[in-house]
């Protein structure tokens, strides 16, 4: 059976940065309206957020990595270890290009590592992309060639 390409209903952000929060609710908008969002400013309020059972969980989680309280690589170990939450599909959404960043997201069970674009088209059309993979695909520990998504890729 073949993956039909489908946008999320609900995503979450965690980024404690307002204007790249507010980037990525334009660029969410501009794909599709309807696509609901939970914007988080920092790592300690997403594991609260995600941990409360009342919560309905998101299909994709974005993750920044330099946060207050918790950073990305945190939350992330977070994740993995709980058993409700350790499937979920987690794309480390950043500005560094590091290589050290990028293997420890990989090492820690990211499924996709985003280095930010700076430009509400290219953010719009990456994230496209990001939402047409069949994250089947995109288990914790992919090939790397397969796990950066920066200017030039995918």
């Amino acid at each position: 059976m073949t993956h039909t390409p489908s946008f999320p209903n609900f995503i979450v952000l965690a980024d404690d940065d307002a204007d790249d929060r507010q980037l990525f609710c334009e660029a969410v908008l501009l794909l599709n309206p309807s696509i609901r969002l939970q914007l988080l400013n920092e790592g300690e309020a997403l594991i609260t957020y995600l941990k409360n059972e009342q919560h309905q969980l998101p299909e994709l989680i974005f993750l920044d990595l330099n946060m207050p309280k918790l950073n990305g690589f945190e939350c992330l170990e977070e994740i993995r270890k709980d058993k409700r939450l350790s499937k979920l599909p987690v794309i480390i959404f950043s500005t560094s290009g590091q290589n050290k960043d990028i293997m420890e997201s990989m090492q820690k069970g990211a499924n996709l590592y985003f280095i930010k674009p700076t430009g509400l088209l290219e953010l719009s059309q990456k994230l496209k992309n990001i939402f047409e993979l069949d994250f089947k695909d995109y288990q914790p520990k992919v090939a790397l060639n397969r796990f950066v998504i920066q200017d030039g890729m995918n």
